[in-house]
């Protein structure tokens, strides 16, 4: 009896230092999983925050940018961490909408797009097994941001929509607010379209 009691207390007692061993195993591989999504949390917050970096200091350089500062500025741009889809297209609309605002400078954006041209990162891809495999070239996604300024550029159907809008409009100060608007509006589309026209020319 005595022996079997003694047995039965070893066995439960085994058990019992089994059930907290697997506790802690268990606890030890949460933690390790949390430790994983906390660091690539921390990597994904470092992309991001390098992301606007970029975008802040290409913000910068464009605004300086002159033909006397063309060699130095272009120099520190070919220097900064571009080495995503996402950062290369950021740069690009950056340029994009300076040269087309400011059509004086357009030559000198153009000459930029020229030197950058040759400017390529590794894709993301649409799946998994294309990830990282296809190169994303500065030269394409310029010529593509160009070309989609030029699809979206339909001043006919643009004026029509305005044009009903203003004639079913019965309040006579209304109406002339939205006139002048018209105008206004029709005159920066036609300055924004010559302005991508003239980019599209210079940059290629």
């Amino acid at each position: 009896m005595c022996a079997s009691s003694y047995c039965f207390r070893e066995e439960y007692q085994g058990a019992i230092a089994n059930s907290v061993e697997s506790q802690v195993e268990d606890l030890g591989a949460e933690t390790t999983e949390e430790e994983v999504a906390a660091d690539r949390e921390s990597t994904i917050n470092d992309e991001e925050a390098q992301t606007i970096e970029v975008v802040k200091r290409m913000r910068g350089i464009l605004n300086k940018l002159t033909p006397e500062k063309f060699e130095k500025l272009v120099g520190t741009v070919n220097q900064m961490p571009i080495d995503t889809t996402e950062r290369l297209s950021a740069v690009i609309d950056l340029i994009f909408e300076k040269a087309v605002d400011e059509q004086g400078f357009s030559s000198t954006y153009a000459q930029m797009c020229q030197v950058l041209s040759k400017m390529s990162v590794r894709g993301e891809g649409s799946d998994s097994s294309n990830s990282g495999k296809s190169e994303v070239k500065f030269r394409n996604l310029i010529i593509n941001k160009c070309q989609k300024e030029f699809e979206k550029d339909n001043m006919e159907e643009f004026k029509a929509t305005r044009r009903k809008e203003i004639d079913e409009c019965s309040d006579a100060e209304k109406k002339q607010e939205l006139l002048l608007k018209l105008d206004y509006d029709e005159t920066k589309l036609r300055k924004r379209s010559v302005g991508n026209i003239r980019f599209y020319w210079r940059a290629l």
